[in-house]
């Protein structure tokens, strides 16, 4: 069985719940999938439509989506888990690869749902130079591992954001990461929201306060300014 474990706060508003949670409970009936939700007490049509979808899902008030994700963690049971980005969608290929791997962790290949030269340099960074190269797999890579390794993830110390980057560093010091073929299409609402060239300006400042150790509730403000998109804040 494959654990997929969605850390929801407000997401209704960007259709891709919509998308996924019908398409996995159908996939379901040919590949064992187990939908973890945990929702950050969401004040929009969020959780109705999982009621509405007969999706179970726990409630962590006042929450960092780190901490959703590892209240999900521990509730998972099935050999492989997928931490999945709110706002990305993987197709049934992508759980076929999953379970044809040999891989105890990693991610899935980054693309965006819309397209841009900029957002193509983005994902290719993401998939060949992070991913690849560094180990450093980001949440919209929808990253896997084996159930056996959630345990080094419930340690980790709560954090506002770049909490993908330490689950990556946590679980490399185990083994290298696999980035498989199959994709992750992730939203590019931020890209569009704040225009593409400033996000990607605004990415490269926040990589930067990351190295130099500044504090992640500050950082997660300039962030997160006029989005709000991952925290209840």
């Amino acid at each position: 069985m494959i654990s997929i474990v969605i850390a929801l706060y407000n997401d209704f508003k960007h259709g891709y719940m919509q998308e996924y949670i019908p398409l996995y409970k159908s996939i379901s009936k040919e590949i064992p999938l187990e939908i973890i939700v945990v929702d950050g007490a969401s004040q929009d049509e969020t959780q109705q439509f999982l009621k509405d979808h007969n999706i179970n899902f726990l409630i962590r008030e006042n929450s960092t989506r780190l901490s959703r994700i590892q209240l999900g963690l521990e509730n998972t049971s099935g050999t492989k888990i997928i931490i999945h980005h709110p706002r990305s969608i993987l197709s049934k290929d992508a759980f076929e690869a999953l379970l044809n791997t040999n891989a105890i962790w990693g991610g899935f290949t980054h693309q965006f749902d819309y397209s841009n030269p900029l957002l193509k340099f983005t994902s290719y960074y993401s998939n060949y130079i992070r991913a690849k190269l560094k180990n450093i797999f980001y949440l919209d890579h929808c990253i896997f591992l084996d159930n056996e390794l959630k345990n080094i993830l419930l340690n980790l110390e709560d954090r506002e954001i770049f909490e993908d980057t330490e689950i990556s560093k946590a679980l490399r010091v185990m083994a290298k990461g696999h980035l498989l073929e199959a994709i992750s299409k992730t939203s590019s609402v931020r890209f569009i929201q704040n225009g593409i060239l400033n996000q990607c300006l605004i990415n490269q400042k926040m990589k930067l306060l990351y190295y130099l150790n500044r504090n992640h509730k500050q950082m997660n403000k300039v962030y997160e300014k006029g989005l709000n998109l991952n925290n209840d804040n």
